[in-house]
């Protein structure tokens, strides 16, 4: 299933992606193998937490209750991360240095 996960200020909005398309992302057999792993822990808290976790969303990444993550509380996060590690980067120029990295190794 291909969506969209919009936050303003009204709440969440799920949807189709704007432009109607997905994009394609090509995963390493290690990423792979990682997200396999992180599967199989997600589905253990799953079963520790018994009804209280919602599968409904069918998230990869999801809140501890199965939910969508609370976009201010991932920026929190995210801003102490990277003041922690003397990095200043916003979450969205990952994109960029992602892509940087990728034309740098002739990809």
């Amino acid at each position: 299933m291909v969506q969209n996960v919009v936050y303003a200020s009204h709440g969440v909005t799920v949807g189709s992606p704007k432009t109607g398309q997905y994009r394609k992302i090509l995963l390493s057999d290690t990423m792979i193998e990682r997200l396999k792993e992180w599967q199989k822990q997600q589905q253990q808290y799953i079963e520790e937490v018994g009804d209280l976790f919602d599968e409904s969303k069918d998230l990869v990444f999801s809140s501890h209750l199965g939910g969508y993550i609370n976009e201010q509380l991932f920026r929190l996060f995210w801003m102490k991360l990277t003041i922690a590690s003397g990095l200043n980067i916003r979450f969205h120029d990952l994109r960029h240095i992602g892509a940087a990295r990728l034309l740098s190794q002739g990809v």
